[in-house]
């Protein structure tokens, strides 16, 4: 689902590091090429997703999102470039693996490998895809479907799940960043913490 676009207060993202600043709208060229390491240089939202889904290129990807014009990210969340993120992070903190394989629940009661190979430790790949989630945030539009979007922030707090205290520092970063963004946000934030909190049945702060 296209996330709806509505002005929104700015705060202070600005100084966390949380916006980005490019104003050009030029066209995306949809053609794509990888450099000597592999890396994807060039594509259209689509076909990056497409990528991202079949390897978990997290540092391709990362990369496309950091340089992309606010129009390639407006057609990225069009297409559900961000659910895309949340689907596959979910799908490693389930850690639910068939030889090796991430496996997906789609939804239908069948299970769909993406066929991409990961260790049995994920916590390395959940911080690239937050990683990438952050690279989103960067933009005014990713922070508007962050807060829009279905249930997205709910998501990134579950991922304090972890027994990495990096990961748990990356979440909390974009969390604060959240916070500040807008009263809804912050609602929303302190809301989704709350119900963690409560199913963990802990305390973090």
């Amino acid at each position: 689902v296209f996330c709806s676009y509505t002005p929104t207060d700015m705060m202070s993202n600005r100084r966390l590091g949380l916006l980005h600043t490019s104003q050009s709208e030029d066209v995306v060229d949809t053609q794509y090429s990888f450099d000597d390491e592999g890396t994807l240089e060039r594509a259209d939202p689509e076909l990056c997703i497409e990528i991202f889904r079949r390897e978990l290129n997290f540092s391709g990807l990362q990369r496309r999102l950091r340089e992309a014009d606010r129009s390639w990210m407006s057609q990225f969340l069009l297409v559900n470039g961000l659910s895309a993120l949340f689907e596959v992070l979910e799908s490693l903190s389930q850690k639910k693996s068939r030889r090796g394989v991430v496996v997906f629940d789609d939804g239908t009661g069948s299970d769909a490998a993406c066929g991409a190979v990961v260790p049995a430790d994920t916590s390395y790949q959940k911080g690239e895809c937050v990683a990438c989630v952050k690279a989103v945030m960067n933009y005014r539009r990713g922070m508007e479907c962050m807060v829009s979007g279905d249930g997205f922030i709910r998501k990134l707090a579950q991922v304090l799940d972890e027994n990495s205290n990096e990961l748990k520092a990356q979440v909390l970063e974009l969390l604060s960043a959240l916070c500040l963004y807008s009263s809804e946000a912050y609602k929303l934030t302190m809301e989704a913490l709350e119900d963690f909190k409560s199913l963990k049945q802990q305390r973090f702060w």
